[in-house]
């Protein structure tokens, strides 16, 4: 089953990313866990996704 992405999907996406890069990332330091600049790209795509469905 595929999950469509809507924008409210997106804007939960957005909201969780945003608080994850306002506090420390605690997991930096595991193996293979996401780094700061993964969530911040993660973030920048997701913005840009919804400015998509926006227009």
């Amino acid at each position: 089953m595929r999950v469509r992405l809507t924008k409210k999907r997106l804007e939960a996406i957005i909201e969780a990313l945003t608080s994850r890069l306002a506090g420390e990332i605690d997991i930096s330091q595991d193996d293979g866990s996401p780094s700061a600049e993964d969530y911040e790209m993660a973030l920048e795509w997701a913005m840009q996704e919804l400015t998509k469905r926006e227009t």
